[in-house]
């Protein structure tokens, strides 16, 4: 048995089927880098939103002060 996202597939259905893997990509609010949400070790709410770091000091930054980066968020952050 194979698990992926949490779902479980047999073995026997992998062999005979094409198996899509989907990656959300999503990005850094504070320096616009490209984060996976999946498994992400940096990430921090604010009002309800869930917002994903490439790196510890983007979230400690972020936490910080998020007031300035909901209104001011990164050029490339969309």
């Amino acid at each position: 048995m194979l698990s992926f996202l949490g779902v479980k597939y047999s073995e026997n259905l992998i062999s005979k089927a094409t198996v899509v893997i989907v990656i959300i990509m999503t990005k850094d609010i504070v320096c616009g880098g490209d984060v996976t949400e999946e498994g992400c070790d940096w990430t921090a709410e604010f009002n309800g939103k869930k917002y994903y770091f490439d790196v510890a000091g983007c979230q400690t930054s972020f936490e910080m002060n998020p007031g300035h980066y909901i209104t001011h968020p990164h050029p490339n952050y969309k």
